[in-house]
């Protein structure tokens, strides 16, 4: 357990890590993320892990009662299911990049605010949308 962190402590170590996701210094396996899409004959909505689901099995991957999905976001300008792909599809599509600023807004910035939260801090990365 951490004891007696910070706030700037905790601001000035996500500023670092942001830094290297934003200059593209981090990994592609690092930035994947895993997901569980049931059944698609069931869904009533089409979340952004429906649409990749549907891409997926219109290009080939079969389909039980349940997909997992491992992706990444794409800097593709399309719905957001659209942008999300295998990380090894990924590498086999030239020109198609992550997008590190959708990753550092919606997995990382929520979770740190939360963890200011916590600490009885003002969460400094709400945004105001």
């Amino acid at each position: 357990m951490v004891n007696n962190v910070t706030k700037d402590e905790i601001v000035s170590n996500n500023n670092k890590h942001i830094i290297h996701l934003l200059r593209k210094n981090v990994p592609i396996d690092l930035l994947s993320m895993i997901k569980s899409v049931k059944n698609l004959d069931e869904q009533k909505v089409e979340p952004p892990q429906v649409v990749m689901a549907k891409h997926l099995i219109a290009n080939g991957r079969e389909a039980n009662t349940s997909i997992i999905l491992e992706y990444i976001f794409t800097s593709l300008v399309v719905k957001q299911g659209e942008t999300m792909y295998w990380p090894v599809e990924l590498a086999r599509i030239c020109g198609l990049e992550v997008n590190p600023l959708y990753f550092t807004e919606y997995q990382v910035m929520s979770q740190i605010g939360d963890l200011l939260v916590i600490l009885g801090e003002v969460d400094i990365y709400k945004t105001n949308d």
